[in-house]
């Protein structure tokens, strides 16, 4: 283990509640690094124990690696309370998005997909979630021999070059922000660092663009499924560059657009969701609006925590306006989706984004759907 004067900042390149990461450099290796800063308020202490403890247990090509814990430099114990030593890696999926800007080739996306899909089921084998999946928390790099020559920041011009002078399956794409990972039950790993790994979810953690109905509903029993809808928002934007469910278009009960990002509440991220893939049956919904018997979470029987937020809503079906699927209603969108994914990419996608937990694929079925196979077939 370095201190944290054995690294040299290079540069800023993220941010969030917990602080800041830059690009570093460490003083005695050599080493580009990405150091994650902490500052203990407002990020809770029992958050980034648990963010430690879970990250050096994971040894993934497609998770992002724990290289080093250590306390904050010399003088600046007041602004940071711990650093993380992170694998560099240069770009954010984010940032490769924006760079396409609904170009991205077909390959590619399948390779993003493939590798997210394998990152995805290492966690899970190991009954965790990630329960936060989103291009800004998904990086994108080089092999590890080539990563210190992009560690300047690049125009998107020059991200859509350095991605064509590699084989696509040389990019390297990897889950990252340990920060919302949680043990979803039984087996896999254990957690013996006074972390308790017996507590129903919060539904306050996924980002609402990303987050799956029964999230949005504050269900506290979600499991492993939420992580793949969250997939389904990922390949939706990685084909038409566009987030699944944009703040701007959100709706309200009565059928009025949102106009402040106050009145922003997770139903009106539900409503517009509905409109993309259509209002559930009745049962579906029935099951989606009903709380879990007692306080017992499906995934592993875990009890309610301080930290569980507001109760399940209890809305009654009929509540819900009838949208039929703007995913599968002859147009402009399903004509885009099909001309750059194909049938099978279309058909990938609604089941990812299907209402009902339980129909959608697996992470280890993800891995055995057409249109992953058909790239590796290919190459």
């Amino acid at each position: 283990m370095e201190a944290g004067d054995s690294y040299e900042k290079i540069d800023a390149i993220g941010s969030g509640a917990f602080g800041k990461v830059y690009s570093a450099r460490s003083s005695r290796t050599g080493q580009i690094v990405a150091v994650k800063c902490f500052r203990l308020y407002p990020y809770p202490f029992t958050t980034l124990v648990r963010e430690f403890a879970i990250g050096r247990r994971l040894r993934h090509p497609n998770v992002v690696q724990l290289i080093d814990v250590c306390g904050p430099p010399a003088g600046k114990e007041e602004q940071v309370t711990a650093l993380m030593v992170l694998e560099y890696v240069p770009w954010t999926l984010t940032q490769l998005i924006q760079a396409f800007k609904g170009k991205m080739p077909r390959s590619l996306i399948q390779h993003i997909m493939r590798s997210l899909a394998a990152g995805v089921a290492y966690l899970h084998d190991r009954n965790v979630l990630h329960r936060d999946l989103k291009p800004d928390n998904i990086l994108v790099g080089p092999p590890q021999r080539a990563t210190a020559t992009l560690a300047k920041p690049l125009s998107d011009r020059d991200i859509v070059q350095a991605i064509q002078t590699l084989p696509v399956q040389d990019w390297r794409i990897v889950l990252s922000d340990f920060g919302s990972l949680r043990f979803s039950g039984d087996g896999g790993f254990r957690c013996n660092d006074g972390i308790d790994a017996k507590r129903v979810h919060t539904p306050q953690t996924t980002t609402y663009c990303y987050a799956a109905p029964e999230i949005l509903l504050y269900q506290t029993n979600y499991g492993r499924s939420a992580d793949l809808f969250g997939l389904g928002c990922i390949l939706f934007e990685l084909v038409t560059g566009t987030s699944f469910i944009e703040p701007t278009t959100l709706l309200t009960f009565d059928g009025r657009h949102a106009e402040h990002a106050s009145s922003y509440t997770p139903l009106c991220f539900l409503l517009k969701l509905f409109v993309m893939i259509g209002t559930p049956d009745a049962q579906t919904l029935i099951t989606l609006t009903t709380p879990a018997s007692g306080c017992s979470a499906a995934a592993g029987g875990e009890t309610m925590g301080d930290d569980a937020g507001p109760p399940p809503l209890s809305l009654q079906p009929d509540a819900f306006p009838k949208f039929p699927p703007k995913l599968l209603t002859p147009g402009p969108l399903r004509q885009h989706i099909e001309e750059v994914v194909g049938v099978d990419g279309l058909q990938l996608l609604v089941q990812l984004l299907a209402a009902d937990p339980n129909r959608r694929p697996t992470a280890h079925d993800l891995l055995r759907d057409p249109f992953i196979t058909c790239l590796l077939l290919a190459l």
